[in-house]
C-alpha cells in the first residue's frame, strides 16, 4: 500500500480483528509452531501501529523526514508514487521509537507555530486603519491615525503571542517570520 493512501484507522481495525481471530482459534491449532509464528507477526504489527500513526501525522513535513533519515542513518525516498508501508517495515524504524517521538513532537509544535503566524499575518493583511486629517487654525497640517482601541488591543495580544512563540524551542524554522 502506498504511504500516501494509508489509512491508519483501517490498519488498526484490521489488526484488532486479526488478533481477535487468532485468540479464537482451537487449542490444537494454538499448539502448532506455525501458529506461534503467525501470532508473533500479528502482535508485532500491532505494536508497530502507534509508530506508523505517528509518522503519518499531518505535521510531518519534508524537513522532518530528512531529519529522521539523518538521525537514524536510514535513507529512503519519500516519493508519494513509490513509498509504501512495506518500506517503513523494511527500514525497521521501530528501533528508533524515541527519535521518532521527538521528531513528531517537534513537527506538531512547528505546525502550531506555523498556523499561529499565518493567522496573525492574515489578520494584519486585512486590518483597515482609519486616517483623518489634522488641521490647526483652519490649515491642514497632517494625516493622523484615528482612535482604534480594538486594533491596539489586538496589536498588544499579537505582540505577546509572538514573544511567546519566539521563546519556544521549536521556533528555529520560523525565527525570521516571527522577528
Amino acid at each position: 500500500m502506498l504511504w500516501s493512501a494509508l489509512d491508519t484507522q483501517a490498519l488498526e481495525q484490521g489488526s484488532m480483528q486479526l488478533q481477535s481471530r487468532a485468540r479464537k482459534q482451537p487449542a490444537e491449532l494454538k499448539e502448532m509452531p506455525l501458529y506461534a509464528r503467525v501470532k508473533a507477526e500479528i502482535e508485532g504489527f500491532g505494536v508497530s501501529l502507534p509508530l506508523i500513526s505517528k509518522l503519518k501525522n499531518e505535521a510531518m513535513k519534508e524537513r522532518h523526514w530528512k531529519k529522521l533519515m539523518e538521525l537514524t542513518g536510514v535513507e529512503f525516498s519519500m516519493n508519494p508514487k513509490t513509498f509504501t508501508l512495506q518500506g517503513i517495515f523494511e527500514m525497521n524504524l521501530s528501533r528508533f521509537e524515541d527519535t521518532i517521538d521527538d521528531i513528531v513532537t517537534e513537527a506538531m509544535n512547528e505546525l502550531k507555530i506555523e498556523r499561529d503566524i499565518e493567522a496573525i499575518s492574515r489578520k494584519w493583511r486585512s486590518t483597515q486603519l482609519t486616517v483623518g486629517e489634522y488641521a490647526k487654525n483652519g490649515v491642514f497640517r497632517a494625516h493622523l491615525l484615528l482612535p482604534a482601541d480594538d486594533v491596539k488591543v489586538e496589536l498588544e495580544d499579537h505582540t505577546l503571542q509572538l514573544q511567546t512563540i519566539q521563546g519556544s524551542r521549536f521556533v528555529t524554522t520560523f525565527a525570521g517570520q516571527v522577528k
